[in-house]
């Protein structure tokens, strides 16, 4: 929660926000902050310490070790007679152990004792002397003493308590101060203590002046520099060179410090580091949000003159609440429209009492801007929405039922087909060994740990020799752990339980999915403690509880009924995921009956109701004035201020609790209007910094936005991400994600494909597969039904109307557009609209065909590199999706009409499949041009040229008779195909002398592969098998020797041929 901007009726005023208050070091005079006293028990704690280092004080006691000077000091001390450099010696010893932490806590309990005892004065001294003394341990030997630090050396105090020292003494009587300064000259004999002193005192200006001095040509002066920062009390000191901030130093406590010190002065100096690039986005932030304190015109314009930097708006906006009768003047006299506009709508009553005082020429410009925000009068309390008027946060429903607990049942549960899938899951880096001898290879892992031979055991080896290990296995945590879980798990079953669960412990979102299979009271609950989780790991938690459903529902519910919050909140949200699915009343049917009906009073109440949700306090920036208003139905009357207010409390709430009672708002309210306010909420929040402590502003264009948000977020999503915001583009991606229209499911797919971050392509991809699954459906039939159509008839053809004149746009076999007026003449391109032309529809005409150019190219872009991918992964299509989603697609079809497919008879495994082409009329025909009806229970592929064999050349001259231009290549597409010898070889000889430079080795990283000039170049294909390029570096050329299988993976033979050509032509290519 951010402070509120208060709205001073003195604008002159320099007021602090709270929390600049209490970051800020107080000087005599100046700012007030409250300073707890030290507690009467201080010295009790201070003889604790004492006590429990007594032995090494009486090194220094003695005069035994340390400083002789000291020692005679700190033994006065001990004996009765205070002498601040005794006490501080005495500190420094018993701080000498428990690390930077304890000797803070000690410095503190000794500070506040001696307060206590001997008042502040002394202790503000002995402060001073203790920032000047170390302590020094024999080596070898145990005996520690106090020495004095160099005289130019930092204080080695906490900064906490050097502030606290100063607010005490700011805070004491004008005697006790003025005793405290007294002493205090007698404790300044070296640069470092002077520089204490001043900060200490800064009212002595004598002191601080000296003190910049000597810093200012000291050699040591920037140990210091931060003491001079705090200690500054007129412009003069600005100028000094050692004060000028670097990373991190711009922070709420030196800002605030500055202008308690310094005042409207310090202006100069912000402005000085206005865009340093040395500098923190958040020092930025704070530079600005000091200039928005000063109550100047000055301070004001320099932030103006800055309104389209992303530091100083959010700034400026708050100097405008702050100051808003100054506001008025110079947004007016500078002519800023759109801050004008929003200033006036905010302070109607503070603009309509400070008109008559403006200057002519302001008043000119404000008058006219006031008379257009006359309000919409508010409804009246029986037409708010029930939702706004009585908000169900303020009932809470939290059922509790002590004494449940789980089943004690432990269930491992396949779906059919799921185990035998694991058990064939590759594991190329853990091969079956060539000649077994299992018996000897158990005894061998028995003798010492070979973790080859011994995960050879557990996963190929004989089921009850393996089993034997498995008690004391502890699991494996290498990169492809969860390839050899998954095969465990389906071997072994509940026996390497806690070995698959430290694993997915290890790494929820990466190996969770281990676990699936499990069912018990343990796994749900880490299931659902994933679930509440972001990023990948939640999709874990969700896949488990998608796939046990209501049978997982017995072993939370006693979790969710509990009085533990966490386990609670966990609980509570797995069960909502599997009442969304299956209905709240098949978990509750599944709960023992006992719980059956709090479990459906929790279920029925909203998660806002059960604080599985909360609403926050929006910050300034979402004030209601700045908000355009909420108009009713009618929009003749609008929300009243504490509906509008409590609409913005339900939109804090997570999306998918929002949706239902937003809906409910937009049926009483203007739809366009409640969007209108959604999209203001979301552009505020980036005018005020994108704070994401309140990422709601922007997961509320879920449910306000509908799919202008898609249209409104989709440029930014990449944008964020692309320029390392990838967090905050993951949540542009969940507002897509809680839409789940076509057009939202569309974008996340299109970032997908282009964005250049990594760190983004995984959140789209997890978050486009995930979608896919929840329809039943794999990502790339999804992606099918999501290729627009841009408005297309049937034949791929679009009217546009100029009025007197119409055209007919279509697309050639590349998809580019074509054009053909009314006569029926083909033109060269769409015209510009004349002057007969209608002159509303032309130029609408126009810009749509415009738009539609550039979409189709992208689009078709996108489908020529789908479609390539398919063809090397060997994907299928069932028949009706092939006619629906790519032959019969208005713009997929002309890419289609250029490719041969494949037509695959799931009842005929031994025979070949049967080529095929789309011909112009939507007809298929084979290699001879005769008309091919595909088989109905058939599939369809889009063959690589090593699967059509002999017949490419046949396609290849019909496809040159016909003048078809494939869209990538694949008739001429490059293969390797591998003789029997390097079938059943791990290393090819081919390659050797292949010449690389750095150039083609940036292609083949392009390509998939992992390049490195001081290692062997590599690639993983998809089933997990590694090859690998030998090679000689000579500078920038690299030469291969041979390319090999990398150990323990069988044999090229073994290998998908189509995934191993393609690979290897990448090589190949450069010599080529």
């Amino acid at each position: 929660m951010t402070d509120r901007v208060p709205h001073s009726t003195d604008e002159n005023l320099l007021t602090l926000p709270e929390t600049w208050r209490r970051a800020l070091h107080p000087r005599r005079g100046g700012v007030p902050v409250p300073m707890a006293k030290p507690a009467r028990t201080a010295p009790g704690r201070a003889r604790a310490l004492l006590d429990e280092r007594a032995a090494a004080i009486a090194s220094p006691a003695a005069g035994g070790y340390g400083d002789r000077a000291l020692a005679d000091a700190a033994r006065r001390h001990l004996d009765g007679a205070p002498d601040p450099a005794g006490a501080a010696a005495v500190a420094a010893v018993v701080a000498d152990r428990g690390g930077r932490a304890g000797t803070d806590r000690a410095h503190k309990a000794f500070f506040d004792a001696w307060v206590v005892e001997h008042g502040l004065a002394f202790a503000a001294c002995a402060l001073v002397e203790l920032g000047r003394t170390g302590s020094d341990r024999e080596t070898p030997g145990d005996r520690v003493g106090a020495v004095h630090l160099p005289g130019g050396a930092r204080p080695r105090l906490d900064g906490a308590l050097e502030r606290r020292a100063r607010g005490l003494l700011a805070a004491a009587g004008d005697g006790e101060y003025a005793e405290a300064v007294r002493r205090l000259e007698g404790h300044r004999p070296t640069l470092a203590t002077r520089a204490l002193v001043a900060y200490l005192v800064p009212t002595r200006r004598d002191w601080v002046d000296e003190s910049f001095a000597e810093i200012a040509t000291a050699a040591e002066a920037y140990n210091l520099r931060w003491l001079t920062m705090y200690s500054l009390s007129g412009p003069e000191h600005l100028a000094n060179r050692l004060l000028r901030l670097r990373y991190g130093d711009a922070h709420a406590g030196l800002l605030a410090t500055m202008l308690d010190g310094v005042g409207a002065d310090v202006l100069p100096f912000l402005a000085a580091h206005a865009g340093d690039p040395g500098l923190s986005g958040e020092d930025h932030r704070n530079l600005c949000a000091a200039a928005a304190l000063l109550p100047t015109d000055e301070a004001f314009a320099s932030l103006l003159d800055r309104r389209d930097d992303e530091h100083a708006r959010p700034a400026l906006r708050a100097a405008m609440r702050r100051f808003p009768v100054r506001a008025l003047r110079l947004l007016a006299a500078a002519g800023v429209g759109d801050l004008l506009d929003d200033h006036v709508r905010a302070h109607r009553e503070t603009v309509g009492a400070a008109l008559p005082g403006l200057p002519e020429g302001v008043r000119a410009v404000v008058e006219p801007v006031a008379a257009a925000h006359v309000r919409v009068p508010e409804a009246p309390p029986e037409s708010v929405p029930g939702v706004l008027a009585d908000p169900v946060w303020r009932h809470p429903v939290r059922p509790v039922m002590a004494g449940l607990e789980p089943p004690a049942t432990h269930e491992t549960v396949w779906r059919d087909g799921e185990r035998a899938e694991w058990l064939a899951t590759a594991t190329p880096w853990i091969p079956v060994p060539r000649d077994p001898h299992w018996t000897r290879l158990a005894e061998s892992c028995r003798r010492g740990h070979h973790s080859l031979e011994e995960a050879q055991l557990l996963l190929h080896g004989p089921e009850d020799l393996a089993r034997s290990f498995l008690p004391d296995w502890t699991g494996y945590f290498g990169d492809d752990a969860r390839e050899h879980m998954r095969v465990l798990v389906a071997r072994h079953g509940r026996a390497v339980f806690d070995a698959a669960t430290s694993l997915a412990d290890h790494e929820p979102g990466r190996n969770g999915d281990v676990l699936l299979p499990f069912l018990d009271a343990g796994t749900a609950m880490r299931a659902c403690g994933w679930a509440v989780r972001r990023g990948p790991v939640d999709a874990a938690g969700l896949a488990w509880l998608d796939r046990h459903g209501p049978a997982a529902a017995p072993f939370l519910v006693p979790a969710a009924l509990g009085g533990k919050v966490r386990p609670r909140r966990a609980a509570e949200a797995g069960l909502r995921r599997i009442a969304a699915r299956h209905g709240a009343g098949a978990v509750v049917d599944a709960a023992p009956p006992e719980a059956r009906d709090a479990l459906r009073t929790l279920l029925a109440a909203h998660p806002a109701q059960t604080g599985l949700a909360a609403v926050t306090e929006p910050g300034d920036w979402a004030d209601p004035a700045f908000l355009p208003q909420v108009l009713m139905r009618d929009r003749d009357r609008a929300l009243p201020a504490t509906a509008t207010r409590t609409l913005l409390e339900l939109l804090t709430l997570p999306a998918s609790g929002t949706v239902d009672a937003v809906r409910a708002v937009r049926d009483a309210c203007a739809p366009e209007s409640v969007a209108a306010f959604g999209r203001a909420i979301f552009e505020r929040w980036l005018e005020a910094g994108a704070p994401a402590r309140e990422i709601w502003a922007l997961a509320q264009l879920a449910a306000t936005g509908g799919d202008a948000a898609v249209r409104l977020l989709t440029p930014l999503v990449r944008a964020w991400g692309d320029g390392g915001g990838a967090a905050r583009a993951a949540h542009g991606l969940d507002v897509f994600v809680a839409l789940g229209s076509d057009p939202a499911l569309a974008a996340i797919h299109d970032i997908a494909l282009r964005t250049k971050s990594p760190a983004l392509w995984k959140e789209a991809r997890q978050r486009f597969d995930r979608a896919a699954a929840e329809r039943g459906l794999s990502p790339e039939r999804l992606a099918d039904r999501l290729v627009p159509d841009f408005g297309l008839a049937a034949d791929g053809t679009m009217t546009l109307d100029y009025g007197p004149r119409r055209f007919t746009v279509g697309f050639d076999e590349q998809l580019k557009p074509t054009v053909v007026d009314g006569s029926g003449t083909l033109r060269k391109s769409l015209p510009k609209p004349g002057a007969k032309d209608d002159p509303v529809l032309a130029p609408a005409a126009h810009d749509a065909f415009t738009t539609l150019k550039r979409d189709v190219r992208a689009v078709a872009s996108d489908q020529r590199r789908r479609l390539q991918r398919a063809m090397v992964a060997g994907r299928r299509w069932e028949l009706a999706e092939f006619r629906d989603f790519v032959a019969g697609h208005p713009l997929v079809r002309h890419l289609a009409r250029r490719l041969v497919w494949t037509a695959h008879h799931p009842a005929r495994h031994g025979e070949a499949a049967v080529a095929f082409r789309v011909a112009e009329d939507g007809t298929f025909a084979d290699v001879h041009d005769d008309a091919f009806t595909v088989p109905g229970p058939a599939t369809i592929g889009l063959p690589h040229p090593l699967h059509l064999g002999g017949a490419v050349d046949a396609w290849s001259e019909l496809f040159a008779d016909y003048e078809i231009l494939q869209p990538f290549p694949q008739l001429g597409r490059p293969v390797i195909a591998l003789t029997e010898g390097e079938r059943r070889s791990v290393r090819l000889e081919r390659f050797a002398g292949v010449r690389l430079s750095d150039a083609d080795l940036a292609g083949l990283r392009r390509r998939g592969w992992y390049t490195d000039r001081f290692q062997a170049i590599e690639r993983t294909l998809a089933s997990g098998h590694r090859i690998e390029a030998e090679t000689d570096s000579r500078g920038a050329e690299h030469v291969v020797r041979a390319v090999r299988l990398a150990a323990g993976a069988g044999t090229f033979g073994d290998l998908d041929p189509v995934a191993l050509s393609e690979t290897l032509t990448a090589l190949a290519g450069p010599a080529a």
